[in-house]
């Protein structure tokens, strides 16, 4: 009894740490594949999946941050990372909420300003989400922040509230 309960741990701890790596990488590797992402997010009613979608603390603070001009530098990283993080974290339940379960498919994704180049990443922004409604009207949605395209993998900055 002993060796299957230890049996049952291991096995929820492998597939824990395997749905989790999943959801962690949350890039996609065109605009389009994060676009499909996010769809297929609100279809299902996961703000988890839509949270697990962006960059996320470390990666702004240690790799997105020191690259943005000085004059952004007149507060901390982590002031900065709290106001983005406290916008997205209120705009992800009122998307799901409004959007969610929706059954729509993905049409495209564009972005409606100019891209911003880094030393080491791209900023895209006015992103806007084109869907399809199940009664085959496309419909566009502002949910989306700016995208960060580093390394050829794309991965959201934020979402809007």
């Amino acid at each position: 009894m002993k060796c299957l309960k230890l049996i049952i741990a291991c096995c929820t701890l492998v597939v824990c740490a395997c749905s989790d790596a999943t959801l962690k990488r949350g890039y996609g590797e065109t605009p389009e594949e994060l676009g499909r992402a996010v769809v297929s997010a609100l279809n299902a009613k996961s703000a988890e999946n839509l949270f697990h979608l962006r960059v996320d603390k470390d990666q702004y603070i240690d790799e997105l941050w020191p690259e943005f001009p000085s004059k952004h530098n007149s507060f901390t990283a982590e002031f900065a990372w709290s106001n983005l993080n406290k916008r997205t974290l209120k705009g992800i339940p009122k998307w799901v909420q409004n959007y969610g379960g929706k059954n729509y498919d993905f049409v495209r994704i564009r972005f409606t300003r100019p891209t911003r180049d880094y030393k080491t990443f791209k900023l895209r922004g006015g992103t806007v989400l084109t869907v399809k409604t199940p009664e085959g009207k496309e419909r566009d949605l502002h949910i989306l922040g700016s995208v960060v395209e580093k390394e050829r993998y794309y991965r959201l900055l934020s979402y809007d509230d």
